[in-house]
């Protein structure tokens, strides 16, 4: 699979979402759209397996880092994704985001929480949180 590097800006054009699929991981980056300083960031999914340990190497050269498995949740994995397949999902204040891969929610940023939350997460990590049905529906009125 090639690299995958989506856009998408909420309604009033001041955030915007990137979707960065290194083929090692897959990460969401909340970026101010002025001067695209990033506000927030969030684990997506794993297009490989993931490993054991860390790769300080990769890390060390500016490389988002891949997941390993002790962070992991059974639906951490998603081989082969296409671009076609990913939306988002505004917060009706526009501050929040959730990222959506045919119609079904992978991830969330959320303005009030400092790290991201994803389904792909087993526990909370440097990766963000696992994932949250209840914030979720809290911040975002249509159930995906």
């Amino acid at each position: 699979m090639n690299e995958v590097l989506i856009k998408f800006e909420s309604e009033d054009k001041t955030l915007s979402l990137y979707i960065e699929d290194n083929r090692s991981s897959a990460w969401a980056y909340l970026k101010e759209c002025v001067d695209g300083v990033i506000l927030k960031d969030a684990f997506i999914y794993s297009p490989i397996e993931p490993s054991v340990e860390l790769n300080k190497e990769e890390i060390s050269q500016g490389m988002p880092p891949a997941l390993i498995s002790k962070y992991a949740s059974d639906e951490a994995v998603l081989k082969n994704a296409q671009e076609s397949a990913f939306d988002v999902e505004w917060s009706s204040e526009g501050d929040s985001v959730a990222i959506l891969y045919n119609g079904n929610p992978l991830a969330a940023i959320y303005s009030s929480e400092e790290r991201g939350y994803s389904k792909a997460l087993g526990s909370e990590s440097g990766f963000g949180n696992p994932w949250s049905e209840e914030m979720f529906n809290e911040h975002f009125a249509t159930n995906c």
